[in-house]
């Protein structure tokens, strides 16, 4: 089951990112072991279940030692903390035994505890956890300062003396300093030599010399993130994590590289299309078909982009309230029936300007249909008006935009390794950096089982990948059924076109769901077509198509002059005022 579940999702192409695993350490224990007395079968599984925060087993054992005998001094302190509102009698109504009950309370206050952790200062380099055998990483003058030898000998470098110099080497590079000097002195693998000026100063403690990590590590040609969850300084080497990633995928590489290109200093024309048609079987009454439809259309460059949507949502939204009719007033639905011909024919406009940071928008469908449904109820805005707020897009957002440009495949020459890692590099910003290397390579070894050397068949120019999974019938408490998945993908490594059909079947308790998907294309012009099918309940079709061209025209960058022009706070604040009255 789960190897046909990992080849179906590694297919649709949205691997999971796995998180690190803790470590299970087999040091420090409780009597008798923690895990056996929670139903674990080793540390390591008790620890695969436990999700609250990164600690280590000792660490649990140790906190767990604490509590319970906390506990057994006083019992009442489980209702205070770790069931707060319960009482002696429903202990006795929901435990074997209260002995049993203070267990799973002192281990519900070691999750409390795990909250407050605040782990010791630590070194990853390359997915690995650096060791510091007799002198640990500090914080000095708010950096993490790190012993200069054992980072070195991870890095298969050395470290000499001489006149009061201190030389390193590794990485193909030559660093020299002096203690409690802020210069640094850092040799090329071309030999060039550049002096860089430190805002710590090594210095040397206990016998051991210490040196800001980040600068160090960055002279030694590695990139360097700080996991403040961890307490982590992430080093590792950009290069050969991308070249260990990318040697498993070179005949992808090659299509990726195979795809269109335009100038990325010329506007881009994307078209994107789609039509949706779900039924909802009904023996009875007979079935009821929703048809949703819509199309846009964007020009963009680097200083913005222009966009336009049309659409028909009435059907969406008439299943939307249908499903939830108990959360509405019964006479929304006649109010709909008004205004059906707008809501099939719903077109907007945008317009972002990147370089101002402000969006401009206006739907008259939508606009007019509030004027209409509740009149006063909201400030009136003209239909063919302008909304303007400023500060549309944030940091985050910036980022990903910036990815698109430097990894989409129309502008540059990506690969696998390279996005995968640009993407991680993002989400490590906002989430755990420590788990950078391992999520880049449990990705990659997740799509390596659909697009990966070993998975495909040449023939000439042609790469396929053919997908023949069954999985055997199941029953337990948990799950009853089978399944399958069939069909494959080839792709033209000189063309750059690709092409693909496949097919999942899932029987589950009292479900059938049958899902077809087919596409075709490249990079610049691609169609999709995706079924869903569960039996006797409904049918949901979807077409999807793509087109990406140069433009004509670069973006507008406002709307035309003399346009009506509201701004986004001032009407929210009228919306504000009107309904405080």
């Amino acid at each position: 089951m789960k190897k046909f579940l990992k080849r179906t999702m590694s297919l649709c192409l949205t691997a999971v990112l796995l998180c690190s695993q803790l470590p299970a350490a087999l040091a420090a224990d409780t009597t008798p072991p923690l895990y056996e007395q929670f139903g674990c079968d080793s540390a390591q599984d008790f620890m695969d279940s436990w999700f609250y925060r990164d600690v280590s087993y000792d660490w649990i054992c140790e906190r767990y030692d604490i509590r319970f005998g906390q506990l057994r001094q006083n019992p009442d302190l489980a209702f205070e903390s770790a069931y707060q509102g319960w009482d002696w009698g429903m202990v006795d109504e929901y435990f074997s035994t209260r002995e049993d009950f203070l267990r799973d309370a002192a281990l519900q206050l070691v999750v409390v505890d795990s909250f407050a952790f605040v782990p010791p200062l630590s070194v990853q380099l390359n997915g690995k956890t650096v060791t510091f055998p007799d002198a640990q990483p500090e914080q000095h003058a708010d950096r993490t300062m790190v012993p200069l030898r054992a980072l070195l000998e991870e890095l298969g470098g050395t470290v000499g003396y001489a006149d009061g110099t201190v030389n390193a080497a590794a990485n193909g590079r030559t660093i020299s300093f002096r203690l409690g000097s802020s210069e640094l002195s850092v040799t090329d693998e071309k030999g060039s030599q550049q002096t860089q000026k430190m805002d710590v100063a090594p210095y040397e403690k206990n016998g051991r010399t210490y040196v800001p990590a980040r600068f160090f590590a960055e002279a030694f040609n590695l990139t360097v993130q700080w996991d403040e969850e961890r307490q982590t300084a992430v080093l590792y080497d950009r290069a050969a994590l991308l070249a260990s990633v990318d040697a498993r995928f070179t005949a992808f590489n090659q299509w990726l590289a195979a795809q269109p290109k335009a100038d990325p200093a010329q506007a881009m024309r994307t078209a994107l299309g789609a039509k949706v048609t779900y039924t909802a079987f009904n023996s009875i009454d007979g079935n009821t078909v929703y048809p949703m439809s819509g199309s846009v259309e964007m020009v963009s460059n680097e200083g913005g982009c222009e966009m336009k949507v049309e659409a028909d949502i009435y059907a969406l939204i008439q299943l939307l309230f249908g499903e939830q009719s108990w959360l509405y007033d019964e006479k929304i639905v006649p109010k709909l029936e008004k205004v059906k011909n707008e809501l099939q024919n719903v077109s907007f406009e945008a317009i972002i300007d990147l370089d101002s940071n402000v969006l401009y928008f206006r739907c008259p469908e939508i606009f007019r249909i509030m004027n209409e449904l509740e009149p006063g109820s909201v400030p009136t805005i003209a239909a063919n008006a302008w909304l303007k707020t400023a500060d549309v897009i944030d940091a985050d957002t910036m980022d990903y935009m910036e990815l698109f440009e430097q990894y989409g495949t129309l502008t540059s020459e990506p690969t696998v390794g390279a996005m995968l890692l640009a993407s991680e590099e993002m989400q490590s910003g906002q989430m755990s950096g420590a788990a950078l290397w391992s999520n880049v390579q449990n990705t990659a070894s997740a799509l390596e089982a659909v697009i990966g050397d070993g998975a495909l068949v040449r023939s000439g120019d042609r790469y396929t990948f053919t997908l023949d999974e069954t999985n055997e019938p199941q029953s337990d408490e948990w799950f009853t059924g089978t399944g399958y998945a069939k069909g494959t993908m080839t792709f033209n490594v000189k063309t750059g076109a690709a092409e693909g059909a496949f097919e999942w079947r899932a029987t589950a308790y009292d479900t059938d769901t049958l899902i077809t998907l087919s596409f075709k294309g490249n990079a610049a012009d691609a169609s999709a077509r995706l079924s869903i099918h569960s039996k006797n309940e409904s049918l949901t079709e979807v077409e999807l198509y793509t087109s990406v061209k140069s433009a004509a025209q670069p973006p507008r960058k406002a709307p035309a002059e003399g346009s009506v022009i509201v701004d986004v706070d001032a009407w929210m604040n009228a919306l504000t005022g009107q309904i405080a009255s």
